[in-house]
């Protein structure tokens, strides 16, 4: 499972700190990140290639980064299942799913909602995994549901 991660890297003073926390905490339940991140220069393919491969995004559009609003379109283009999130009192420019962003107030906030968002992805993979688990047993003994 890998999850992309869209930050305002080059403007936000706590990147550092969210980053470790993101890293941190998606490592806990065995998801992987992928992130460009201050000081890594992806060409664009390359970018893309991450977007592709990676299952959920976390975009923070805080700090009204056009990239950041880009990058996290892009991704939703691409029909990726993601969670947009930003610091409390920013100003939020055009995007789908508007009403779904999540704010936090500091790095205690950011910490608790970066662990709720790893733990509704472990839950979504482990729900299809059972799924198809399921699926394949039933098959398996040439069962049917209806």
């Amino acid at each position: 499972m890998e999850v992309f991660l869209v930050t305002p890297h080059t403007k936000d003073e706590d990147f550092d700190n969210k980053k470790s926390i993101v890293e941190r905490i998606l490592n806990k339940h065995k998801i992987k990140l992928n992130t460009a991140g201050k000081g890594v220069s992806l060409s664009a393919n390359d970018t893309i290639k991450l977007y592709q491969k990676s299952d959920f995004f976390i975009a923070d559009i805080s700090l009204e980064r056009p990239s950041c609003y880009y990058e996290l379109g892009y991704l939703q283009a691409l029909k990726k299942r993601g969670f947009i999130i930003s610091k409390e009192n920013e100003k939020i420019h055009q995007l789908l799913n508007r009403d779904s962003i999540r704010f936090y107030n500091d790095l205690i906030d950011y910490e608790k909602m970066i662990e709720r968002i790893a733990e509704e992805i472990a839950k979504e993979v482990w729900t299809k995994k059972l799924y198809a688990y399921y699926i394949n047993l039933l098959n398996k003994y040439n069962c049917h549901l209806f």
